[in-house]
């Protein structure tokens, strides 16, 4: 029974950190240290548990950690008497998540007017190339506030 349930929990490992390596937001290591503490209990873990459960040394462990901290996905805390510390979800990360790709879509917004700029005397195919990225851009900074908001409300309903 036990081995059942850790070879479903190493599948389920295996398979969040190849998607978030596939769709480029992490990488997969890190995408498995995030995938083990959506799932463990405790639902915190300290970098030796990290390594023992997921098979991975201690280097990757402290690289993907820093890495997720500053992502605002993982928390760090210390129980009082120990020296040691302990990793876990950081509550609604993956709304901050959220927010941050709406900071990503309106820096890129920037850099595009830029482009489209060193481009307005040229032919109209190469201001459509990046004018087409521009499009598609405008309409997720207008759009992603209002998801948030949607968001937001679903929540509500389901708590």
């Amino acid at each position: 029974m036990v081995k059942r349930y850790l070879k479903e929990e190493d599948a389920f490992i295996e398979q969040f950190g190849n998607f978030f390596e596939s769709n480029g937001s992490v990488p997969r290591i890190a995408g498995r240290i995030l995938a083990y503490l959506l799932i463990c209990d405790p639902p915190y873990q300290n970098s030796k548990q990290l390594v023992e459960r997921l098979n991975i040394s201690k280097s990757s462990v402290s690289n993907m950690i820093t890495l997720l901290t500053r992502a605002k996905l993982v928390k760090q805390m210390n129980f009082p008497g120990q020296r040691e510390r302990y990793y876990y979800i950081e509550e609604k990360c993956f709304e901050t998540l959220l927010l941050t790709q709406f900071d990503t879509v309106s820096n890129l917004r920037i850099i595009l007017k830029e482009g489209k700029a060193l481009l307005e005397n040229k032919t109209p195919e190469l201001s459509n190339r990046i004018g087409e990225m521009d499009k598609m851009y405008e309409f997720l900074e207008i759009e992603m506030p209002e998801l948030l908001k949607k968001y937001q409300n679903f929540c509500k309903k389901h708590e």
